[in-house]
């Protein structure tokens, strides 16, 4: 009888999104499973600096799978190169004797270590948000391009989310070859279930509860307020839309909910935006369903997951043209509309479009709802466990 593969998956944290991959991973009997993590962010409650506040996940993100802490009681307070890292990795690795190891990224320290692991035989999997659309400058542009190239050099698989995430893969020299197309895994099965338990009247007092008028459409900003993500500009469709019957939700913190708050009181817009805060994985679902059209403002964002987290409710997407997953979990002219970053008439210009035309909104509706099934987390354990028993 042929022997499980032994698949080692280095990672800095328990993430939401992944680990319904590892139970599906532990669940197929061709692989021996086990996941390196570096600190204990996630598992338990920890501040997140750009939410500005502690986070603990209500979700289990540690049930299902083989896993161990690289640094028991380890707290990651930045995720950067040198801050991501485990001198243990080396010899964890030796005595596990991977087959396959999937190493998430190449901008933590301890991936590096896991690639110079490999050395000893295993298959190197690489998975990333990656986004060819980058706004550095040129001379990081450059090093980054070497630095890059070199590392996925010695990766035998890259897994692509999305289009702009292949032609990312392609500009740093991977073949065609070593490219797995698949899905940036979302819980899709876990949301629908959420989704199947609301009713009309649950929605309505919610609408009541924040203040919205019964006619009122919603958009709907979900994320961190941080500058790159740019949850001003939703602001300013409102301000410019104050005579149709639009309003606004925010989900989610950070360092400029004081300043957005201070912002639409100013601007006299207090009884159409509203700012809920954080809100958690079981909590989700209430706003999504509330909401009417989901917009993606951001400068920055090497893919975006939310994008794919909205699409069981059945929500068109207005994003900006320089999002990661565009081509993925948003298609223009399918499911969402697109426009330039920053260009605030533009937006405001495409949300009176999808309401203006009940046909569009409909279609692009159901287009979400069938999107949803293709992103469910299962459609990546399934690559990832293609490619350790080939």
């Amino acid at each position: 009888m042929k022997r499980p593969v032994s698949l080692a998956i280095v990672v800095s944290h328990p993430i939401q999104h992944y680990v319904p991959v590892y139970r599906e991973l532990a669940k197929n009997k061709n692989i021996r499973l086990k996941v390196f993590y570096v600190a204990e962010n996630g598992a338990f409650e920890s501040f997140d600096p750009q939410f500005g506040r502690k986070i603990k996940w209500d979700v289990p993100l540690t049930e299902g799978y083989n896993f161990t802490f690289l640094e028991p009681g380890k707290i990651l307070n930045s995720f950067g190169f040198r801050a991501v890292d485990s001198t243990n990795i080396s010899e964890q690795l030796k005595n596990f004797e991977p087959d396959v190891i999937w190493i998430n990224g190449y901008g933590q320290l301890v991936n590096w270590r896991a690639l110079f692991a490999s050395r000893f035989g295993a298959r190197v999997v690489y998975t990333a948000d990656s986004n060819i659309v980058d706004p550095r400058g040129r001379v990081k542009k450059f090093f980054k391009r070497f630095v890059v190239a070199n590392f996925l050099r010695f990766c035998d698989h890259c897994l692509s989310y999305s289009p702009r995430g292949r032609l990312y893969l392609e500009y740093y020299g991977v073949e065609a070859q070593r490219i797995f197309d698949t899905k940036f895994p979302v819980d899709i099965n876990r949301l629908e279930h959420q989704l199947n338990q609301l009713d009309e009247g649950t929605t309505e007092k919610l609408r009541s509860e924040l203040g919205f008028g019964s006619d009122h459409k919603i958009l709907l900003f979900a994320g961190k307020l941080v500058q790159h993500k740019r949850p001003q500009d939703v602001v300013r469709v409102i301000e410019k839309l104050r005579d149709r019957r639009i309003s606004a939700l925010f989900l989610g913190s950070g360092e400029m909910e004081s300043g957005l708050r201070v912002m639409v009181d100013e601007l006299g817009l207090s009884d159409r935006i509203k700012f809920v805060g954080f809100v958690n994985q079981s909590e989700l679902a209430n706003y999504f369903q509330l909401s009417n059209v989901f917009v993606f403002p951001s400068e920055r964002e090497p893919y975006g997951a939310v994008a794919s987290e909205v699409l069981p409710f059945g929500l068109p997407i207005i994003a900006a043209d320089n999002i990661g997953c565009i081509g993925a979990s948003i298609i223009e002219g399918v499911n969402g509309l697109l426009y330039e970053c920053g260009d605030i008439d533009k937006l405001a210009e495409q949300v009176e479009r999808l309401f203006l035309d009940p046909g569009m909104y409909s279609a692009f509706s159901k287009a979400s709802r069938e999107m949803a099934r293709s992103h469910d987390k299962s459609t990546m354990a399934d690559c990832i466990a293609t490619i350790c028993t080939e």
